[in-house]
């Protein structure tokens, strides 16, 4: 949407419906929501990757990178391969020269924080 509130509604209602599933059980992988075709999930991961590149909006890419780290953490605790993009775009977000890019990374590293720390 040309609409930043818009944006900013949508990656906040992303992010509840996420903790929401949270509390329910996984998919039949662990790597998806109960009912939902994996494909559809694989598109969703996708695109919020590309939101988070191609969001101008400071706050409203920060939102987006904490649904992005909400839904990992669901998806990584059922299946540690869930979610085989998120490692590599995390990876060159931080490499690039994009300060931006930069901090959406470590938003979303900080999210995964207590995650890692309890898997390790």
């Amino acid at each position: 949407s040309g609409n930043e509130q818009v944006r900013n509604l949508c990656a906040v209602l992303l992010r509840k419906a996420v903790m929401q599933q949270m509390t329910k059980d996984p998919g039949p992988e662990g790597s998806h929501i109960p009912g939902m075709p994996q494909t559809t999930m694989d598109q969703i991961k996708q695109q919020l990757l590309m939101c988070i590149e191609r969001e101008p909006m400071r706050n409203t890419q920060k939102k987006v990178c904490d649904a992005v780290g909400q839904l990992a953490v669901n998806l990584l605790a059922h299946n540690l391969q869930a979610w085989p993009e998120l490692g590599p775009f995390i990876l060159g977000a931080t490499s690039g020269g994009n300060p931006q890019l930069h901090e959406a990374a470590f938003t979303i590293l900080n999210a995964l924080a207590e995650f890692i720390a309890e898997k390790w």
